[in-house]
C-alpha cells in the first residue's frame, strides 16, 4: 500500500506542476498578446515621426 501511496503522491504533484504551468502560459500569451497590440499601436507613430 505505500507504494500506491507513493505514487498517488507522485501524481498529485506531477498534476499540480502541470496546473501551474498552464496557469503561467496563458499568463504569458496574454501578455504577449498586449504587447502585440501596443506595439502594433506604435508602429504607425513610428513611421509618422520617421516621415516628418
Amino acid at each position: 500500500m505505500s507504494e500506491f501511496s507513493r505514487i498517488l503522491d507522485l501524481y498529485v504533484e506531477l498534476l499540480n506542476k502541470v496546473k501551474l504551468q498552464e496557469i503561467l502560459i496563458e499568463s504569458m500569451r496574454e501578455q504577449i498578446a498586449a504587447l502585440s497590440e501596443a506595439t502594433q499601436g506604435q508602429v504607425p507613430q513610428q513611421e509618422n515621426q520617421e516621415a516628418a
